[in-house]
């Protein structure tokens, strides 16, 4: 090329291979990264709105129905005049099992939490995984890259086995804590109702 010319195609640097597969490779990786890391930033998002929603909800009845249990039981129920004794039992027993009910209410809503963690950190080494995948794919790669690759993706499959336990564990514990907490509920208020006179 002589000065004063324009440069020709093949002189730009878009045109050069190497060139067009880099930058395919970043948009490609970037595509990739961008789709996991909003799942895992949605994930995260919804651990703290869920885990909201079960304390308004579980821990609310349980501890309204704890500081209600003075009130409605001489009001309501007619159990005034009652002797310490009495007293444990006929209130002190409902306040207990609305205490329990309070608790796994919030146990509830810890593994709802980590629930929604876990998959947040899921959709992180899946975006790990999908950039090294595409990484793994470039042309010209060195072979100590491509051997890092793979243990990196050996070391991304026991990172989602911990991960997608975590998510089943969390979910059971989430389902038994909950139902637990409505059954406190009403247990504690069927006790209300037996020892009412």
């Amino acid at each position: 090329m002589n000065d004063g010319e324009a440069p020709q195609p093949e002189d730009r640097i878009e045109n050069h291979r190497p060139y067009q597969y880099l930058a395919a490779y970043v948009k490609l990786r970037n595509d990739i990264s961008e789709i996991w890391y909003d799942k895992s930033a949605d994930a995260l998002k919804h651990s703290v709105e869920f885990s909201k929603l079960i304390i308004t909800n579980l821990q609310i009845i349980n501890a309204g129905g704890l500081l209600a249990v003075p009130t409605v039981s001489a009001s309501v129920l007619g159990l005034t005049g009652l002797n310490h004794t009495e007293r444990l039992l006929y209130l002190g027993l409902p306040m207990a099992v609305f205490a329990l009910g309070l608790l796994l209410a919030t146990l509830c809503s810890y593994f709802t939490y980590r629930n929604y963690l876990a998959h947040a950190h899921t959709a992180d080494a899946q975006a790990w995984r999908s950039t090294l995948e595409v990484e793994n794919a470039l042309p010209n790669l060195a072979l100590d890259r491509i051997e890092q690759t793979i243990r990196n993706l050996e070391e991304i499959d026991k990172l989602q086995l911990g991960n997608l336990a975590a998510v089943q564990n969390n979910y059971i514990r989430v389902l038994v804590c909950g139902w637990l907490s409505v059954t406190c509920f009403v247990a504690a208020c069927i006790i209300l109702a037996l020892f009412s006179k």
